[in-house]
């Protein structure tokens, strides 16, 4: 490239100048757009991504079938509410939350921490989830309808519902970082002075979910 230049600039100053000047610049710009072209890059190397950790959701769904499994294994029907709580009247105080972790000596904090993140407010249960057997989902207003202008509100649920234990309330699950334990909450009443609430923790043994213990948060 540079031989050329040199061949073009000698041949046209003795003859033209004036022409050979502005033949000279154009050359001058074409040898600078060489020397900008970008120099091709060798093609990175991709390494895989790491496994994805299983499906929370899924999961979850697995603990609530062992704890109905445990708790009602007759019932063929479960009324459950839509709206997931952590106490009876909604979402846990601070001291409830002190006494599960002193009471639940193998939970580790991270369960904990999860359990508490995922429940900072109220969600509502998937219509989809898969537990093994028939369930519907109350909502708030069904509960309202059935329970605050009749007085025989027990009556009407039982005749509707005579397959069910009663109105059964699930916080959502909180997990280790493993996924082999799992914290939840689970509220049962079935009859207006006949109702518990107890925090429950599991461990997964054998690819099955396990209580391993509890403790009581309310009765009536």
């Amino acid at each position: 490239m540079k031989t050329v230049f040199k061949t073009i600039r000698s041949s046209l100053f003795e003859n033209h100048p004036i022409r050979s000047l502005f033949v000279l610049c154009i050359c001058m710009l074409l040898l600078g757009a060489c020397s900008i072209l970008p120099i091709p890059l060798s093609t990175p190397t991709v390494t895989s991504s790491p496994s994805p950790t299983p499906d929370a959701e899924m999961l979850a769904e697995r603990v609530y079938t062992a704890l109905v499994d445990t708790l009602y294994p007759t019932s063929a029907l479960l009324v459950i509410m839509e709206q997931t709580q952590t106490s009876v009247i909604g979402l846990a105080e601070v001291a409830t939350y002190q006494r599960v972790q002193e009471s639940l000596k193998e939970m580790s904090a991270e369960t904990l921490q999860n359990f508490r993140l995922e429940n900072n407010e109220l969600h509502t249960l998937r219509t989809s989830m898969v537990l093994g057997r028939k369930y519907i989902l109350f909502s708030l207003k069904d509960r309202q309808e059935l329970f605050r202008i009749n007085q025989s509100g027990w009556d009407v649920f039982y005749n509707r519902y005579p397959d069910a234990p009663g109105i059964i309330t699930f916080s959502k699950v909180g997990f280790n970082k493993t996924m082999d334990q799992a914290l939840v909450y689970v509220g049962m009443q079935s009859n207006w002075l006949a109702g518990v609430g107890n925090f429950y923790l599991l461990q997964q043994v054998n690819g099955k979910w396990v209580i391993e213990a509890q403790v009581n948060s309310w009765i009536s």
